[in-house]
């Protein structure tokens, strides 16, 4: 270890805002704004909660469960660091991200 320096921690393992960004603009975005809606990174913090909200058409869809567990909760789960996301008050912890993971990998979308 250098001097002055510290072990590693959590906080730098997490992810940041732009790579959280840049994952949901190719996976995510294209997809929503075909419909009017889209999603904002509203933070990212120390222990790799993402906090995200959906705006436009998004906001008041009925689909918005199965965007999460089909599309943007495979597309956070790319990412190193992420420990859960919570979007619009609901929180997604990362054991709920691991089931879906293998059910949609195998085309069993919840």
């Amino acid at each position: 270890m250098a001097e002055g320096r510290g072990p590693v921690s959590e906080v730098y393992l997490k992810p940041s805002i732009e790579a959280v960004e840049r994952i949901l603009a190719e996976r995510v975005r294209p997809l929503l704004q075909l419909h009017g809606g889209d999603v904002e990174v509203k933070d990212v913090d120390a222990s790799g909660r993402v906090y995200l909200r959906f705006v436009g058409a998004c906001c008041g869809c009925f689909l918005r469960p199965m965007t999460i567990a089909a599309s943007v909760a495979p597309a956070l789960r790319l990412l190193e660091g992420v420990a859960s996301f919570e979007v619009e008050g609901m929180v997604i912890p990362v054991e709920t991200l691991m089931h879906f993971r293998g059910r949609i990998a195998k085309g069993r979308i919840p």
